[in-house]
């Protein structure tokens, strides 16, 4: 009596055949008849999403751990892919804007000397050029200064225009770059640099009112840096990613530089860290924007800092009123190396320019042509730039799009070697008269698409027997003896666009008179001719068969039953007295066996259309023929051989 299945669990059975290489298509779900077939199909995507070459894997495999690498599930892919997609970096942007930089302008402030008894021992003014420490300058009458400090000596019977005389000697005699000027009392003070970093107070202790004349400090200067127009489409128009000498930031946008407070307008270096000291990741790259070319300084290149007013936050969309942005123009130092220094007005002040400012966006977002905007990318100077190192940093393809001339000078030696040093695997060596490339490799494989030319032809085997193929023109030969050889299933073949020769050196003393050999044919017709005559058949059949052309057997045997059917196979020792001869090599038997009977000439043919035709086994030469066979009756069969 057959089971009862009284609960679910056991209702279904398990599955009799498993698989998982099922052909993924709509044809998993129209081709299933039962549960197994819908279980199979399962396996087979679960094994293809595990490894979709499905190669040696199965489907209740672990998930694969690459060498080296990290077992990832749908979770940690999902994971990864999610860190990748946040993955932040910087590219370069163009602002194509022609920017035109203010005129170079030097900053000017002033002193108003003041008599000597209304200046008191140990007052002080400083004065501070923007680039070098401030300089304390302090009225002396005692020949006692503070340490540090540069001396103005006075008397307090001094005129006021002394004062200022003994002020701008002071000034002019110190190594701070502001020059100072003027008549009588008054004292003019310069920049020696143009631009607006030397736009500085002048601070003072001086108790009398009249000796700064109202003035807080220097002012007027131009030339170093630029305030972008927002509304002149100068600014960059992303939002803004902040950051500091000592935080990069995270956020997404062009990357700048908070200034302090009211710093807007005036030559900063703030910057925000980068990979180095001359590489910040604030730093801007400019060009003239009417060559195209790099701007020199002292012959350094010209950069800038793009820098943000003070308040400005990630995010923040740049204006003209309080959301101002600048940059402030630098170069590499001419006496420090490694730092960034302003740029004087002189040499940048009044240019036209285009710049180039970093981005921050996610990996995610990466525009299409982000990486194909880089017309002028910055080059960190803090690294030797050298072949070894290029290599090293190079990722990807390195495209060339200009004719490169690589001279090698005579005797030097260009080589590629393996990672140990010990093989050179390519050697280009120039030498007047005797260049040289060399390659000592394990696998030489030269996939071309067009033929090779080789001027004066080809050594192969030189460590060897050595084979010569043009070097001699028109001839391949070989220091000894030359062998060509074909195996597996292409069998060697010798074609010729003319005539094929062959010959050896035995040839020469003998009398045979035509100076290239025996040649294979002279004419179409003659391989027609040879193709009727044999056959389709190898050259040393058709000479057999040539040697045997004017040979043939005869046998003959007596019928020895009586009144034999025709259409019955007579054959030796069964109804013929004797075996008659091998036939079973003839090419055709119609042409090549006669047949006699009672010495009358019989018409054969290969089937039963004739007198006589083939018998069942030819090797033992047996016949069938179309009449009746009588006792008595002598058969005699002629042979004319063709062996394949």
């Amino acid at each position: 009596m057959a089971r009862s299945w009284l609960r679910q669990l056991v209702q279904i059975g398990q599955s009799e055949t498993y698989t998982d290489n099922v052909s993924s298509g709509s044809t998993m779900e129209s081709s299933a008849t039962n549960i197994q077939d819908d279980l199979n199909a399962v396996r087979s995507q679960l094994n293809r999403i595990l490894d979709a070459s499905m190669t040696g894997g199965k489907w209740y495999d672990d998930v694969f751990t690459p060498v080296g690498g990290t077992k990832r599930g749908i979770k940690q892919v999902n994971v990864d892919l999610k860190d990748i997609e946040d993955k932040r970096l910087l590219f370069r942007t163009q602002v194509l804007t022609d920017i035109t930089v203010p005129a170079a302008v030097a900053a000017t402030g002033a002193l108003i000397g003041v008599a000597g008894t209304n200046i008191n021992d140990g007052e002080t003014f400083t004065l501070s050029d923007g680039i070098n420490t401030p300089v304390v300058f302090e009225f002396d009458d005692d020949a006692t200064v503070t340490p540090g400090n540069v001396a103005v000596t006075f008397t307090s019977g001094d005129s006021a225009n002394t004062v200022a005389t003994s002020m701008r000697s002071a000034i002019n005699g110190n190594a701070i770059l502001i020059s100072a000027s003027g008549t009588n009392q008054n004292v003019v003070l310069t920049q020696d640099r143009k631009g607006t970093q030397g736009n500085n107070l002048i601070t003072t202790t001086v108790a009398d009112a009249g000796f700064i004349a109202g003035m807080s400090g220097f002012s007027g200067g131009a030339g170093d840096l630029v305030v972008l127009s927002v509304a002149g489409s100068e600014a960059p128009t992303i939002p803004a990613a902040v950051g500091t000498n000592l935080t990069p930031g995270t956020a997404i946008g062009a990357v700048v530089v908070a200034l302090p407070s009211g710093v807007i307008g005036h030559h900063s270096l703030d910057y925000v860290i980068g990979a180095n000291a001359i590489n910040p990741k604030n730093l801007v790259k400019v060009r003239n924007a009417n060559s195209d070319d790099p701007i020199l300084s002292s012959g350094k290149e010209v950069y800038a800092l793009i820098q943000a007013q003070n308040g400005v936050v990630d995010g923040d969309t740049f204006d003209d009123s309080t959301k101002k942005v600048q940059l402030s123009f630098v170069r590499e130092s001419v006496v420090t190396a490694h730092t960034l220094e302003q740029v004087p007005g002189d040499d940048i002040g009044g240019q036209v320019i285009n710049y180039c400012y970093s981005r921050r966006i996610n990996f995610d977002a990466i525009p299409e042509q982000a990486f194909l905007m880089g017309l002028f990318t910055d080059q960190s100077a803090a690294v030797d730039v050298t072949l070894d190192n290029a290599i090293d940093n190079q990722a990807g393809p390195a495209t060339q799009s200009q004719n490169i001339e690589w001279r090698i000078d005579d005797t030097r030696t260009l080589k590629f070697q393996d990672s140990s040093g010990a093989v050179n695997l390519l050697t280009i060596a120039p030498n007047s008269g005797n260049d040289l490339v060399q390659f000592n490799v394990d696998t030489f494989d030269v996939n071309n698409a067009n033929s090779a030319d080789f001027l004066n032809g080809a050594i192969f085997d030189s460590g060897g027997t050595s084979i010569n193929v043009g070097v001699t023109a028109g001839q391949i030969d070989a220091a000894a003896k030359l062998t060509i050889a074909s195996t597996g299933a292409n069998d060697l073949a010798l074609v010729a666009g003319e005539d094929l020769w062959m010959t050896d050196s035995y040839r020469a003393g003998s009398t045979w008179s035509l100076t290239d050999g025996i040649k294979l044919a002279s004419s179409s017709l003659e391989w027609s001719n040879f193709e009727a005559q044999y056959g389709e058949v190898s050259l040393l059949a058709a000479i057999t068969a040539a040697s045997q052309k004017d040979s043939h057997k005869k046998l003959s045997g007596v019928v020895t039953a009586a009144n034999i059917p025709a259409g019955t196979n007579v054959t030796g020792g069964v109804n013929l007295s004797s075996a008659l001869q091998d036939y079973s090599t003839i090419l055709d038997f119609a042409s090549d066996v006669n047949v006699f009977l009672n010495g009358q000439l019989l018409l054969g043919a290969d089937t039963a259309t004739d007198d006589v035709y083939p018998g069942t086994s030819k090797a033992t030469g047996d016949l069938k023929f179309t009449f009746v066979l009588k006792i008595n009756d002598v058969v005699t069969m002629e042979t004319f051989a063709h062996p394949m």
